[in-house]
This record gives C-alpha cells, sequence and structure tokens, in this order.
C-alpha cells in the first residue's frame, strides 16, 4: 500500500522531494509528484515494480534513455538511497539561481550521486495525470515558471550554476517553449 503525506516544511517548489525524505514513515520506498494534478489508478504500482526489483531510482519518461527527474510525470527512489541532508546542500548551493527548477536539480543530484535511473516509458504525460480542479473551477497544471517570461534563460542559468558548483553535467532538455 501507499501513503500519501501532507508536508508542513516549505523548502519552496523542492519540498515536494525534501517532504518525502524528512518524512515520519520509518520504511519504504518514496515517490514524488507535482502537487498541482491528480494522478491515475496504477501511477505508484508503475514507480514501485522497478523498485523492488533493485533500481536506486525510477522516473516516468517521455524518453525512456534521458533520465530526467519529472515531477509532474513522477519519480521515487529506493528505501536508503537519498539522503535528506545532502539534497538539502546541493539545492542549498544553487538556490538563488535555481528556485522552481527543481526537476533540474533533482536531475543533476541523482547525476552526481552515480545513482542508476530507470525510466519507464510512458506514451503522454495523460496516461497517468489528471488535472485537479482549483479555485474557480480553473484546472492548474503548469509550473512555477511555465508563464515566466524569462524561464529559457533562468533555466539555462541553473544548468550553469550546477555545473559551476557541482560540475555535473547531465541530460539537457528544455522547458517547454524555450
Amino acid at each position: 500500500g501507499a501513503e500519501v503525506l501532507e508536508v508542513r516544511r516549505d523548502d519552496g517548489p523542492i519540498t515536494k522531494v525534501t517532504g518525502a525524505l524528512h518524512s515520519a514513515v520509518p520504511r519504504g520506498h518514496r515517490l514524488v509528484t507535482d502537487d498541482d494534478l491528480a494522478k491515475q489508478p496504477g501511477w505508484a504500482a508503475g514507480l514501485v515494480a522497478p523498485l523492488d526489483d533493485g533500481a536506486d531510482v525510477v522516473a516516468y519518461g517521455l524518453w525512456p534513455k534521458a533520465r530526467i527527474m519529472w515531477g509532474y510525470l513522477g519519480y521515487g527512489w529506493r528505501e536508503g538511497v537519498v539522503d535528506p541532508g545532502e539534497v538539502l546542500r546541493f539545492y542549498g548551493r544553487v538556490s538563488d539561481v535555481c528556485w522552481g527548477q527543481d526537476d533540474l536539480v533533482m536531475t543533476a543530484f541523482v547525476q552526481w550521486k552515480g545513482l542508476r535511473v530507470e525510466t519507464v516509458e510512458v506514451a503522454s504525460a495523460t496516461q497517468f495525470n489528471k488535472p485537479v480542479e482549483v479555485a474557480a473551477g480553473i484546472a492548474h497544471e503548469q509550473d512555477a515558471l511555465s508563464d515566466h517570461p524569462d524561464k529559457c534563460r533562468v533555466a539555462d542559468r541553473c544548468r550553469a550554476a550546477i555545473l559551476e558548483e557541482w560540475g555535473v553535467t547531465f541530460p539537457a532538455w528544455r522547458l517547454q517553449g524555450c
């Protein structure tokens, strides 16, 4: 079974990761997703199976060889593989440039750690995502930078900061619209 956790500590957009790491659940794999999309049945099972088979990290992806940690699709890690303090230190050293870029940060982090990422291919984002109705009946499906006029430059600056601070290159992808 799975347990959904409410996270009270706010570390910005990376809270979806740090919340799972700091959870009081004593044992088990950690699964992460954006909080603005409800998941279709089968979402968790598709991530848990590879972790049960020994994968360090698993991520849903549109391109299986890319090993990208997309929060809107979902990802997870095997129990004990990721240390909360390590993630916060990694993020903390680039947070001024990478705020709102948690998918880039986590993709870089798993590369830096040398963790084995297994990508479970999905045909489209709608395979497991369904919009959640929010205030005024508007479905919120966008990330923090979707409408930001400089989103492409922000992502590029984050990638450069991670390279400079941590020496990490990682699979390249551009934000939608860049």
